[in-house]
């Protein structure tokens, strides 16, 4: 099974975990990305917008420049 693993390690420090700024900016960013998603979701779903409409397309685009 030694051949599955790798030759050596490298230790690397993720800077996320370094203070706590780092991290919570990390996941407000995380949380915009999602809440994009799902915006876009329930305009498709509940508003039945086809997912061919530029609306759609400008919205995702607005929040790709954020």
């Amino acid at each position: 099974m030694t051949i599955f693993k790798p030759y050596n390690y490298t230790k690397y420090n993720w800077i996320i975990f370094d203070s706590v700024t780092n991290f919570l900016s990390v996941v407000v960013l995380i949380l915009i990305n999602q809440l994009g998603d799902l915006s876009n979701f329930f305009l498709k779903h509940i508003l039945f917008i086809p997912a061919s409409h530029y609306i759609l397309l400008i919205r995702a685009l607005l929040l790709f420049a954020l």
